[in-house]
């Protein structure tokens, strides 16, 4: 019996390697494609298709070369905070002892020193302390009074917001390196009357949503509703469908995160089972003749 398994286990591994091996093969292949034609991009100053490009690559392929590429297309795009979060990949992969590598990791702490230089520094201070900070529709972390936020150089949309306060949001535009302080105090919220808001964010952001039977978009959706009760379902080829039914007071505001998650194939349709199910015929066909020569 322990021989049996034995050879189930062999021939299980024999026939999954080849399988894991030829994915690994594919996403390389892939990640060089991906890198290739962000260099042309790159080449023809096409830094925002060049990102996208790069991004799938290093997502395939963690390699020095991909992370440092990406950073500099995003210093080009005025995205400096992102370009430090690439650079300091770069740094962690590549290297150190590498005389190929060192002129690139000199160059990269160049980058580095730019991209600090240009962050603009905003010391936000809000009121009441328990209040939540988002900027660009993104959640800040972090409490108290004081909020530092690091921003790219440009537009952004900033919003204060706590249970039982009057939400405020405002734009904000900064420069390179430019260093801001604002003041946010909030008011408190009078007895809540009129429609309620509602917030779903969806993940993946292709997911549609619907709210009370209509679509109403992908990704995202912000709106008033009617006081009551409305259904929110969340739905993308591939995942399981989320579904929730909110009972709204007048006035309230809901944000509601819905990630789906991946649904499993049916049996028949995964390719694992019929790797499994050749393995275990092969082993079958294989101990029958076993059996027969040793009889």
């Amino acid at each position: 019996m322990n021989r049996l398994t034995l050879w189930i286990g062999l021939l299980l591994l024999a026939c999954l390697l080849p399988c894991a091996t030829a994915e690994a093969q594919d996403d390389g292949e892939r990640a060089r494609e991906y890198f290739e034609q962000g260099g042309r991009d790159s080449d023809q100053e096409r830094w925002g298709e060049a990102v996208e490009y790069f991004r799938r690559s290093w997502a395939l392929r963690e390699r020095p070369s991909t992370a440092f590429n990406l950073a500099v297309a995003l210093l080009r795009l005025g995205r400096p905070s992102e370009a430090l979060e690439s650079l300091d990949d770069y740094l962690r992969v590549s290297e150190p002892e590498a005389e190929a590598e060192a002129e690139r990791r000199a160059e990269a702490r160049r980058l580095l020193e730019t991209a600090l230089a240009a962050i603009a520094h905003v010391t936000l201070s809000v009121e009441p302390t328990m209040a939540s900070v988002r900027v660009d529709g993104q959640l800040v972390g972090g409490g108290g009074t004081v909020r530092e936020l690091r921003l790219d150089p440009g537009e952004h949309t900033i919003t204060v917001e706590a249970e039982g306060w009057e939400p405020h949001t405002f734009e904000l535009s900064v420069l390179d390196g430019e260093r801001a302080r604002r003041t946010i105090a909030l008011e408190r919220q009078t007895e809540p009357t009129g429609p309620a808001r509602v917030r779903v964010t969806a993940t993946p952001a292709t997911a549609q949503i619907w709210v009370d039977g209509a679509e109403m978009g992908h990704g995202s959706y912000v709106d008033e509703l009617e006081p009551g009760r409305h259904s929110i379902e969340v739905r993308a080829d591939g995942y399981v469908t989320f579904r929730r039914t909110l009972e709204l007071g007048p006035g309230e505001r809901r944000d509601l995160q819905a990630a789906l998650q991946r649904s499993a194939l049916p049996l028949a349709e995964d390719p694992v089972f019929w790797i499994v199910t050749a393995a275990i015929a092969a082993v079958v066909g294989a101990g029958v003749a076993l059996g027969v020569a040793l009889g």
